[in-house]
């Protein structure tokens, strides 16, 4: 199958999964981000890489962010957010983490491609990724393992971005200020 015919196939799953996302749910993601100057990150494999690229463009508009596990994050405080992404949402090391913030009591927002995860029982903040899961769907993607999932949670991150650039009235030039230099 010829590159471009993939990647029509690929487009086609990502548009129909994001057409399936609870928009009060990424309005609410937005409104707990703009209520906390401290916003921790925490996912593992690609999920992670995801998370860092959107905690990159939280940076640039002026949040303060960490990643859970970088040897540079402070502690977790009761004030701070911290947004767990999973996709099958029963990763233990996650749900370890999940457990601690919850006990220290931050505010916990939830994203993951599974609506029975063990994860949402401590928070009452979540956006589910419907259907983006192949091991829980058993059937659907084309694609390996989770990928749907990484790229419909790439897409819903950047599409908040712009929500959030928006809202914060945040210039490109802004953003360029807050870019890495070194």
């Amino acid at each position: 199958m010829k590159m471009k015919n993939i990647f029509l196939k690929i487009n086609r799953e990502v548009k129909d999964i994001i057409q399936k996302i609870d928009d009060e749910k990424v309005f609410l993601l937005k409104d707990k981000i703009k209520e906390h100057d401290r916003i921790f990150l925490l996912g593992e494999g690609r999920t992670g890489l995801v998370g860092k690229m959107f905690g990159i463009r939280l940076i640039q508009i002026g949040k303060e962010v960490y990643f859970v596990g970088d040897s540079l994050s402070p502690s977790f405080l009761h004030k701070d957010l911290l947004i767990a992404m999973s996709g099958r949402g029963e990763s233990e090391k996650i749900l370890y983490s999940v457990k601690k913030a919850y006990n220290i009591g931050g505010e916990i927002f939830i994203i993951t491609g599974n609506s029975s995860s063990h994860l949402l029982e401590f928070s009452k903040n979540s956006l589910i990724i419907p259907h983006s899961v192949k091991s829980i769907e058993k059937k659907g993607s084309y694609q390996p393992l989770n990928s749907l999932f990484e790229q419909s949670l790439f897409f819903t991150f950047e599409s908040l971005i712009i929500m959030l650039k928006d809202d914060l009235k945040i210039t490109e030039e802004e953003m360029t200020s807050l870019h890495f230099n070194l």
